[in-house]
């Protein structure tokens, strides 16, 4: 599916260059999470003449952090105050980080982080009118999503190894809708200062993930796992036969919060 919206993508752009008054649109901005979700838990244990555990809950959306926005868009017509538009996000997601320590009567830290990496196409339709120097507008569409979600944890094991361990979990695509407000200043014919606030509406399951890192000590361990216990794969509904020793790890396929509201600035040159 996702090739397909590539290549459809692929013809709008290259198409675009083929009409007058086409914009061309660049920005970058900073989402906040729009719907938060449990992204992981913080532990911890000790002894304070009695035994305690604390447990914090850590809320937040892998579609928050930093975003790259490049965008192309020309009027439905000449003169029109309508158009369409197409814009490319690359989305290098915030770091959520929990830091627990568990005791069994030696105490063991463990460090975990999670973030995303994510590429969201968006096809929309906008409308804008002039008003003196200034253009307001607002835009709508839908909007699909690759991501890799990445987490890596650091602990200390009983024996006082530190291990290392990574997962990356990704496949699948996410469909969300996006709607965005905004405005554009004219500072020439050609170029114009642009400033926006977008909201986004969507989750993302991951369909497999894979261990990519495992040190013991600063030594990579990794061989030592098989193919089959390295993988997970994501099911709606499965059945695993323990006589079979090719199947894979399964579990239930999760949603994660991948919305957002972001604020973002940038410049948009018309040709």
């Amino acid at each position: 599916m996702i090739k397909n919206i590539y290549y459809c993508c692929l013809l709008i752009l290259t198409t675009t260059y083929s009409f007058s008054q086409s914009t061309v649109r660049a920005s970058f901005g900073y989402g906040l999470p729009m719907n938060s979700e449990l992204i992981m838990v913080q532990v911890r244990e000790g002894y304070d003449n009695n035994f305690y555990r604390k447990v914090k809950a850590i809320y937040g959306s892998y579609g928050s952090g930093f975003r790259f926005n490049i965008a192309f868009a020309r009027p439905i017509k000449k003169g029109s105050s309508f158009s369409w538009d197409i814009e490319n996000t690359l989305i290098l997601g915030k770091k959520y980080i929990s830091r627990s320590i568990y005791n069994n009567g030696v105490e063991t830290p463990e460090r975990t982080e999670t973030h995303s990496l994510a590429y969201q196409i968006t096809p929309s339709l906008v409308y804008g009118f002039k008003w003196k120097t200034l253009t307001p507008y607002v835009r709508i569409g839908p909007t699909f999503s690759v991501a890799k979600l990445i987490t890596d944890v650091r602990l200390l094991t009983t024996n006082f190894l530190e291990v290392e361990y990574s997962y990356e979990y990704k496949g699948g695509v996410g469909l969300g809708m996006k709607s965005t407000i905004g405005t554009a200043m004219q500072l020439s014919p050609k170029i114009s200062i642009i400033g926006e606030i977008s909201f986004l509406s969507m989750t993302y399951g991951p369909k497999k993930g894979w261990l990519t890192k495992y040190d013991v000590e600063g030594s990579s361990e990794l061989d030592q796992f098989s193919n089959k216990d390295r993988t997970i794969k994501f099911e709606k509904e499965y059945s695993i036969d323990p006589n079979d020793p090719e199947s894979q790890t399964i579990n239930t396929r999760d949603r994660y919060a991948m919305g957002y509201v972001s604020l973002n600035v940038g410049a948009k040159f018309t040709f």
